[in-house]
């Protein structure tokens, strides 16, 4: 073998791994980015859990007006108020949700507003609005309850398929557009 040969089999060589070590790299690269892109939608995911699994968990303490037992999140107004918006905070991140829990949210969004909010004037002083609040609540905790017992089991199902990426976006390309009526204040002219 010649010298010329020699020189020329290892430039092909070198040649052939450098394309070679150049495609594993990039396949490495790829398969990387993809698991760096599907870790931050995990993450988004399990925030909107937490803000839902939040929620759900205020939905289940009871306060004792004196009178009756009524929801925590009907104590008084601020209460109310405070869990609204937590609410708004878990449907701004309804996104990263499967659409029956997204859905929950806002049915459970509109029947407090129908149902509650509604039915509280803001012309009353406070004492008013907190004992209506809390009159309410015991009157719909029944609704609560199995709002909150609803939602609970959408999470623990869409907890276990939560590592499911893929699954995820082909399920929530078809999110529905089921309504909710909302009806017009008792108190507005």
């Amino acid at each position: 073998m010649s010298s010329t040969e020699i020189i020329l089999a290892i430039l092909s060589s070198s040649i052939l791994a450098t394309i070679f070590t150049s495609f594993i790299n990039w396949k490495l690269h790829n398969s990387n980015y993809k698991k760096e892109y599907y870790k931050k939608i995990l993450d988004k995911r399990l925030e909107a859990f937490e803000i839902v699994q939040s929620l759900s968990g205020k939905m289940s303490f009871q306060a004792s007006t004196g009178k009756f037992a009524t929801p925590s999140i009907c104590y008084d107004e601020k209460f109310y108020q405070g869990f609204i918006f937590q609410m708004m905070a878990a449907i701004d991140q309804s996104f990263w949700l499967d659409s029956s829990t997204s859905e929950k949210l806002t049915e459970i969004n509109v029947f407090l507003y129908n149902n509650i909010g509604n039915k509280i004037n803001d012309n009353w002083d406070e004492k008013q609005r907190d004992e209506k609040y809390q009159e309410l609540g015991n009157e719909n905790w029944e609704v609560i309850r199995n709002f909150r017992k609803e939602l609970q089991s959408l999470i623990n199902k869409e907890l276990k398929s939560l590592h499911n990426v893929d699954d995820f976006f082909k399920n929530n390309s078809k999110k529905s557009t089921v309504s909710f009526p909302v009806m017009k204040s008792e108190f507005e002219q």
